[in-house]
């Protein structure tokens, strides 16, 4: 840490301070924390919820979320796709148990998705394997 030395900076109260934080980032993760930092957007998130039926394989739950991968490449409008399983103890999920989190530039971009062909014929696919769904969109 030769560079704290010659501006005279303590180490020790640099750990405690925003600039610590953000050399201690850099060391850890590597530039790319610091760049995502500068160059987060705000992006319109659209979170889909799934209550599979009880009659639903684990082979078709998969299917299911690779559809999803499969839809983000077709479609470009989708800037970002995550997906996981519920793992919250609260017991509040209402037997909702996969979610996707799709995010949005624009919400011209949303809309498109919503009546493009690809989704409209993922959405008649998966009705029945599906008991329920919850959709929320919120701005970041």
């Amino acid at each position: 840490m030769f560079f704290l030395s010659r501006y005279k900076i303590n180490a020790k109260s640099l750990k405690y301070s925003y600039l610590g934080y953000c050399f201690y980032f850099y060391r850890i993760y590597g530039l790319n924390f610091i760049y995502m930092q500068t160059v987060s957007k705000k992006l319109l998130k659209h979170i889909v919820l799934f209550r599979y039926t009880s009659m639903t394989s684990e082979v078709e739950v998969e299917n299911i979320e690779n559809y999803f991968v499969v839809m983000k490449s077709v479609i470009p409008e989708i800037f970002s796709l995550e997906s996981g399983i519920n793992n919250s103890p609260e017991g509040l999920s209402k037997g909702f148990t996969h979610c996707f989190l799709l995010g949005f530039e624009t919400e011209s971009d949303r809309d498109i998705y919503l009546v493009h062909p690809e989704h409209e014929k993922f959405k008649k696919w998966v009705a029945e394997y599906i008991e329920n769904v919850l959709v929320f969109d919120y701005w970041t």
